[in-house]
């Protein structure tokens, strides 16, 4: 397939341009501030927000497939500034669904457990959103905008992995510091299902590649943890002191924004209808080793350039 990936320098379009590539496929992307310099010049610098340059560019690729995982993700940063939310979270959506749909390619828009207003466990894809803070306010309004397009997936998620130095993921976070020495708060009451990048992604190119369309999936881990506790096994995986993971709860953190308490997701529709193995953490974790012995996050920091385009 000839997949185009808006936000390939971000956490997941870095590991999706790679594990997509590796499987063969013509991986194309998108940036706006960090180059990714992929092969055949297949990285180019694009303003989802503007939507003359999205359909311009897609007529240009021509792409069967539209990942579009870019978007403002600092919860606190969407709630300090809603209109930037707005601009980056909701009418870049609308640019990159009209067009897909121009250019007649499927589109897959990654979305957030943040949906949920984090009251119950476990959210199924049949349960009714109710965000709480800016970030899933524009994130469900993103998700309504790619509905536009008849064929659509939707996925609800919550990943970590190996990222770049200016996008590191919850786990790089946790390791750089116990790595360090330092001590790393861990949310005793925020549940979250996590899923490793990697098989996140595969199990994408798997719904692409079985003809799955149209409509949300909740693609998560099967176990439903703390942050502290995710941050202890994440410590004693890589042979870090687990006693450096302070317990805390999240009003002690002062955030800006609200958080839910229970951002777990029920992945069983996908998981059944597909036949996935489920996502273990502990094998999540045991991979994420596995990946660093083999060099992949020097594979990742390789597609970023070192220079900064300015917005």
């Amino acid at each position: 397939m000839r997949i185009f990936i808006i936000g390939v320098s971000g956490l997941f379009g870095l590991n999706a341009a790679l594990v997509l590539g590796d499987k063969g496929h013509e991986v194309w992307g998108s940036y706006l501030t960090h180059p990714v310099e992929l092969p055949g010049g297949r990285a180019l610098r694009l303003d989802v927000r503007d939507e003359a340059e999205v359909m311009w560019v897609f007529r240009e690729v021509e792409p069967e497939v539209v990942i579009h995982a870019a978007a403002a993700t600092s919860v606190d940063g969407c709630e300090e500034n809603p209109g930037m939310a707005q601009a980056m979270n909701v009418d870049a959506t609308r640019a990159v669904m009209k067009g897909a749909f121009h250019v007649c390619a499927r589109l897959v828009h990654l979305s957030t457990d943040q949906v949920f207003e984090g009251k119950n466990a476990l959210a199924k894809e049949s349960d009714k959103p109710h965000p709480i803070n800016v970030y899933g306010r524009t994130k469900l309004e993103s998700e309504r905008e790619a509905t536009l397009r008849s064929d659509f997936l939707i996925i609800r998620t919550n990943f970590f992995g190996w990222g770049p130095p200016h996008k590191p993921s919850l786990s790089d976070w946790i390791l750089a510091r116990l790595r360090a020495g330092d001590e790393v708060p861990g949310f005793t009451d925020v549940y979250f299902t996590p899923i490793l990048v990697n098989d996140l992604i595969g199990r994408i190119e798997i719904m692409l590649a079985s003809n799955v369309r149209g409509g949300w999936f909740h693609v998560a881990g099967v176990d439903r943890v703390s942050k502290y506790e995710f941050a202890r096994r994440l410590a004693e995986m890589f042979d870090q002191n687990t006693e450096k993971v302070r317990a805390t709860r999240v009003a002690e953190a002062q955030l800006r924004a609200p958080r839910p308490l229970d951002m777990s997701l029920n992945g069983s529709k996908v998981d059944g209808l597909l036949s996935f193995p489920s996502a273990d953490l502990q094998v999540g974790l045991k991979r994420l080793k596995d990946l660093e012995a083999q060099g992949w996050p020097e594979r990742i920091r390789m597609l970023v350039q070192p220079r900064q385009v300015p917005v």
